[in-house]
């Protein structure tokens, strides 16, 4: 009798893991949706949501996951200050996430916040110095700020990451230009 009852409530617990995991997606497919190269906007950020919600993920792909809702806001809301509060998040669990970094500063650039721009660009080479793209958009703030010897030197960097980005030589010549100027 005993056996008998332990089967019933075995048998009971597997049925109501069935119905519930029809009922909501299994971890692989959350990952997917948020993580995935083939998904809409909608289910990157269902997906990542659910990530977070779930508690279960470990830190880094949690950090990943407010990362891609950043972008998501970034991207397809024009909602700036929202992608920096996920980035911020994602800052919050893993420091070392330099993409979290960069795209953040960039929002900061954006909304015409200069100095916090560089400071975050300059935390994003630490992470990735190989990042041309970071030396080049610091570049960019620093020439903003009229810092044209700092501007030239991050260019300088850029170009010998990159050496064929036209637009590194050209930004490169027109803040040389504002210099002699």
């Amino acid at each position: 009798m005993r056996c008998r009852i332990l089967f019933t409530l075995s048998a009971g617990l597997l049925v109501g893991t069935a119905a519930l995991a029809q009922a909501a997606p299994d971890d692989g497919q959350l990952m997917q949706a948020c993580f995935g190269e083939k998904t809409t906007p909608d289910q990157l950020l269902q997906g990542c949501s659910a990530i977070i919600a779930a508690k279960r993920a470990p830190s880094n792909a949690i950090a990943s996951a407010y990362y891609n809702i950043g972008n998501y806001y970034r991207d397809n809301q024009k909602d700036y200050n929202r992608a920096i509060g996920y980035y911020n998040l994602a800052i919050d669990i893993n420091p070392s996430h330099g993409g979290a970094w960069f795209n953040r500063s960039i929002m900061y650039h954006y909304n015409k916040d200069t100095a916090k721009a560089i400071a975050g660009y300059t935390q994003a080479i630490k992470l990735s110095p190989l990042n041309a793209n970071i030396y080049y958009n610091r570049g960019v703030a620093y020439k903003e700020t009229k810092d044209y010897d700092r501007a030239i030197a991050d260019f300088d960097q850029a170009l010998q990451l990159d050496p064929a980005n036209q637009r590194f030589v050209d930004i490169r010549a027109s803040v040389i230009k504002l210099k002699g100027q």
